[in-house]
């Protein structure tokens, strides 16, 4: 509806209780060009839904050429991913841009080529106007660079040179570091260009809200702190516990693997045992003070257990994906906003993980038996998530007999409205009867029924 009166030159004002200005004006540019419809409202979500599947091509070098394929159809096939693809809501916006900043990230390592370090910057001005939960992001890949940086520049220390030197578990090549230095101040300058430029015309409506640009950095961070206490929706702290495993059975599986093959190895059965105890007693001390120290001494541990063990056998993306994964399961738990969408939030990582894994281990030339056990399990498991996809997203996409189903309104509304429609043609040729409305209905009906008086 607000995109469609910014498409009929009413304007937009930058709310943050419905998150961030991408997707009004991405909307109102579809229903410009293909006229304000169901289907248009919907297009900018098939096209991130697509994008990101695509853009799993430019991961190939860490993925692996059949790793990366089986990330892209992972995503095709993933139940949250499909389904919130064919929805207007902001969070498959800002899962594809956050998934383009890690192909910037990592694209830049590789290729060492300047537009990659445009793509971040671009990606993470359009993640950052899309939905406040980026600054959860930034806080997880920024904490990420600094530990890496730390790593690679430890030996720098004196206390720590002596030792360092002699050390089998100490191992960089100072990739990080490197290609950072690398980077010459015109390559800078054009990236923060390209971040201010994005954020000032979506948070301003194109220089039209003089406003908008001030509220991007207070009112968006300041609104949903308010919001924490509240925590609309009511979820338990186990809420995602639950749910990623029901619709991602693939990542959640096949990632945990993959984190214990490529970073925990021995210690996968402590970290494991950890992990397991610290669900137990979140369960028991949901919504009590003692949850936030328990999830940041989860988080401290997990965290930096994976970044230091995983660097030290040189598995940077890896390691990455690991820690990302921890951190953001660890933070939506944690936040007082429980809701389906943000699954989508901890299941990219984790199918990252699990199409490295999956990806290593189908690429090998002579196939022992448990590579044979693990194909025929992940074959399985994906006849099962086609299964759980047709009902959920082409048959009752708006019928709540599913927990992904969250605030949709009933398939009623379209029939209600195509009896208002009929019975004001009837009477008035077109659209001019008069509607009485009671607050408890002006929504979804304020877009249904837009074209009336």
């Amino acid at each position: 509806f607000y995109s469609w009166q910014l498409m009929k030159g009413l304007g937009y004002k930058y709310d943050p209780m419905l998150h961030g200005p991408f997707q009004f004006h991405a909307n109102a540019l579809m229903m410009f060009l293909f006229g304000p419809t169901n289907t248009s409202a919907r297009l900018t979500a098939v096209v991130c839904g697509t994008g990101i599947v695509v853009a799993t091509w430019w991961l190939r070098p860490y993925l692996g050429k059949l790793g990366a394929f089986i990330a892209a159809f992972l995503f095709t096939i993933s139940p949250s991913f499909l389904y919130f693809s064919r929805f207007t809501r902001e969070d498959i916006y800002v899962t594809f841009f956050t998934f383009l900043m890690v192909v910037g990230m990592f694209g830049f390592l590789h290729w060492h080529k300047p537009r990659f370090l445009y793509l971040l910057f671009a990606g993470t001005a359009l993640a950052f106007a899309t939905k406040e939960s980026t600054f959860i992001t930034l806080f997880i890949f920024g904490s990420f660079l600094i530990l890496v940086l730390a790593w690679e520049n430890a030996y720098r220390l004196p206390l720590l040179k002596n030792l360092l030197a002699g050390s089998s578990v100490w191992r960089t090549d100072g990739l990080v570091t490197d290609r950072l230095l690398a980077v010459t101040r015109p390559q800078w300058i054009t990236a923060s260009v390209w971040f201010a430029v994005i954020t000032v015309l979506l948070f301003t409506t194109f220089l039209t809200n003089r406003h908008g640009l001030q509220d991007a950095f207070t009112a968006s961070i300041t609104y949903w702190l308010g919001q924490q206490g509240i925590a609309r929706g009511d979820q338990p702290g186990y809420y995602y516990a639950l749910l990623l495993p029901a619709y991602e059975t693939i990542p959640v599986i096949f990632g945990i693997i993959s984190m214990v093959f490529f970073v925990f190895r021995r210690w996968a059965i402590a970290a494991g045992a950890f992990v397991v105890a610290m669900a137990e007693v979140l369960a028991v001390v949901n919504g009590h003070s003692g949850e936030l120290p328990l999830l940041a001494v989860t988080g401290l541990v997990l965290g930096l257990g994976a970044t230091f063990l995983g660097l030290s056998k040189g598995r940077l993306f890896a390691t990455f994906l690991t820690y990302w994964s921890i951190l953001a399961f660890i933070a939506y738990s944690w936040a007082g906003e429980k809701m389906p969408w943000l699954i989508l939030q901890m299941a990219l990582p984790l199918l990252l993980t699990a199409a490295l894994f999956l990806g290593e281990l189908l690429s090998a030339r002579h196939w022992t038996n448990w590579r044979w056990a693990a194909f025929a399990g992940s074959a399985v498991l994906v006849l099962y998530a086609v299964h759980v996809d047709w009902p959920l997203a082409y048959q009752r996409g708006d019928i709540p007999l599913d927990p992904l189903i969250y605030t949709q309104t009933s398939p009623q509304v379209v029939t209600a409205v195509n009896q208002i429609d009929a019975l004001s043609n009837q009477l008035t040729g077109g659209k001019d009867v008069k509607i009485l409305m009671d607050t408890a209905s002006e929504w979804p009906f304020y877009w249904y029924l837009r074209d009336y008086k």
